[in-house]
């Protein structure tokens, strides 16, 4: 979360899972009551599998609000960083190495789901 991002969805919803309502109450009743009468409608959009597919413009963009946004492209946004002194460690380095990263998210909940264990020493993934 950046001073940029939204805690919760803002007029969109992009996930599974994205923060839609929020209840404070003064016991548990009221708050499950409050909860069972939220009511959410979804729209739901054509997927994209590809991020390949993520980076051309879009009718429809997800992430379509913020400076760091690029056109109308799925692209969340843009970051820049830079620590310390860039020139001087470019001019002083006795190696150097140069390259463009692109992040594609992997989802981590097959590796850290508990695998199902059998005493007499067989596993079967689940």
């Amino acid at each position: 979360m950046t001073k940029d991002e939204h805690a919760m969805a803002q007029e969109k919803v992009r996930h599974v899972g994205d923060l839609v309502a929020c209840v404070a109450a003064v016991d548990e009743s009221t708050a499950r009551e409050a909860v069972r009468l939220i009511e959410v409608e979804y729209e739901e959009l054509e997927a994209l599998h590809d991020m390949r597919e993520g980076l051309e413009d879009s009718d429809e963009p997800i992430h379509d609000r913020g400076q760091y946004h690029i056109g109308s492209s799925n692209v969340q946004k843009r970051v820049f960083q830079e620590f310390g002194d860039i020139d001087g460690m470019a001019d002083n380095a006795v190696a150097s190495h140069s390259s463009s990263w692109k992040f594609a998210p992997v989802p981590t909940t097959g590796s850290l789901s508990p695998m199902p264990w059998s005493p007499i020493g067989t596993h079967r993934a689940g």
